[in-house]
């Protein structure tokens, strides 16, 4: 697998891309939002995972804007959704220009990753998005990351939502109501899921039984999301197809209005 590493500018200053390629024509491609607790181990592992089901990813650390040393449940400074969308912003150019289309992009977010993937689903029309134990859904992070409950009703890309019961700050009743009023004002599929025992870093493998067959579920569900919304890229015989199928359609629509335009011999 090669690794290319790339600096990208956003509101908050630089940050840090690293992008995975592997052999072969990928499916699509993800991109991983990590946060403060989810680096090094946790963030390997979930790029080995979503590399061997044939996506290109692009990981990169958001936790980054905050300084670095915030995790998703402490006060993050003064960051806010409008400086992670930045962050998002700057990927999404960058994956634009290796000939990605939205509908060929994936967003998988971490704690405040995964709350960065919910405000791009509500924001960004792209392929599918999942986010593992978004912070802030119920209580505020920070004053600059209000509570999503209050500014998030409906989504435009398929969302997939994943938290523990044992998770303090997203309270299960809660979580699922807001799940619910998602799934009832948006025009795409939503899906909330709420693990029993599971605590808030249950995406870490930490030998605790209920976050373990939490993590094994969630990333079932993880991979199956993306491969079943978010679009493939043609192989090198599909574009041809696609090539051909355009110039005939283009042939066709001359024929039909008899606008012919003559070359230059013709002209002359």
């Amino acid at each position: 697998m090669n690794t290319i590493t790339t600096e990208l500018e956003t509101t908050r200053g630089t940050i840090s891309l690293v992008e995975f390629i592997g052999a072969g024509l990928p499916r699509a491609v993800v991109i991983v939002l990590s946060g403060a607790a989810e680096r090094d181990d946790q963030t390997a592992d979930a790029v080995r995972r979503i590399a061997e089901a044939g996506f290109e990813v692009v990981a990169v650390d958001v936790s980054a804007l905050t300084g670095g040393g915030a995790d998703d449940t402490a006060q993050s400074g003064d960051v806010r959704d409008e400086d992670l969308m930045s962050a998002v912003d700057a990927l999404l150019q960058h994956v634009a220009g290796r000939q990605w289309s939205l509908d060929q992009v994936g967003i998988v977010g971490f704690g405040l990753g995964g709350r960065a993937a919910l405000v791009a689903a509500a924001r960004d029309a792209i392929g599918a998005v999942v986010s593992w134990s978004a912070a802030g859904i119920v209580h505020p992070v920070s004053v600059g990351l209000p509570a999503l409950l209050e500014s998030i009703e409906a989504v435009i890309s398929p969302w997939l939502g994943m938290f523990g019961d044992a998770d303090v700050a997203a309270p299960a009743e809660d979580i699922k109501a807001f799940g619910g009023t998602l799934n009832a004002r948006s025009r795409v599929f939503c899906d909330v899921v709420v693990y029993p025992g599971a605590t808030h870093d249950f995406y870490r493998a930490d030998g605790n039984p209920s976050n373990q067959d939490a993590l094994f579920d969630g990333w079932q569900r993880t991979i199956e999301w993306f491969e079943r919304r978010l679009a493939p890229r043609p192989t090198p015989f599909g574009e041809s197809w696609l090539k051909l199928h355009h110039d005939v359609e283009e042939l066709s629509n001359v024929e039909a209005t008899g606008d012919i335009v003559p070359t230059e011999k013709e002209a002359s």
